[in-house]
């Protein structure tokens, strides 16, 4: 009977260490996964994304307060009634369509003079992006070249395209679509009336 009590209490010791193991293994595993997701003390916050500047202002912080002409080119312009706004500023939508694209740009003279209201330089252009401006290209007609001709890089050195204007992008519509100040263009030298001896004075000029 001794013998058997002796056995029991051995027996208890022997499981009393396991059952200790069972019971505290969680509560160590919860501890350590707790400190896992903790960040070192000396870790730096995740830095927050900024914000892109964005290469042109919106069309509708450009335009605002402005009355658009829809047409071929959409126009924007104040109401002229406004006293409080320039009525000579005029901006332009160029559509993205036409960018590249082979267009007839034709000038005449408007008043001033005997001839008032004869065509003057006409012009075969193109609309072309360059950097954060738009350049008003005249393509070279005169000579044509072909790309398996020994002479053609000749050519195209000596006879390129020619810019004859070029204004600042003041926007860009949200299909891509550039916006300029045209009144700025239409009060310079664009139909190149210095051929006759004229000469173009912007203050003095309207829109």
């Amino acid at each position: 009977m001794r013998n058997r009590t002796i056995a029991a209490s051995l027996t208890q010791m022997m499981l009393l260490p396991t059952l200790a193991g069972l019971t505290l293994a969680p509560v160590v595993r919860a501890q350590d996964e707790v400190a896992a997701a903790k960040p070192p003390a000396d870790a730096k916050p995740a830095a927050k994304k900024e914000d892109k500047p964005k290469r042109f202002p919106e069309l509708k912080e450009v335009t605002k307060d402005m009355k658009p002409i829809e047409g071929l080119f959409t126009l924007y312009r104040y109401d002229p009634s406004d006293k409080n706004r320039d009525p000579e500023k005029l901006l332009c939508q160029i559509p993205k369509g036409l960018l590249n694209e082979d267009l007839l740009f034709a000038t005449s003279i408007s008043s001033g003079g005997a001839l008032t209201g004869f065509t003057w330089q006409t012009y075969l252009i193109r609309w072309e992006i360059v950097g954060e401006q738009l350049k008003l290209v005249t393509p070279q007609m005169h000579y044509v070249h072909k790309e398996d001709r020994p002479i053609t890089d000749v050519i195209k050195r000596t006879y390129n395209d020619r810019y004859i204007a070029s204004v600042p992008i003041v926007s860009m519509a949200p299909d891509g679509s550039p916006v300029i100040d045209l009144g700025s263009l239409l009060k310079s030298d664009l139909a190149d009336i210095s051929f006759m001896g004229g000469n173009v004075r912007p203050p003095l000029s309207t829109n």
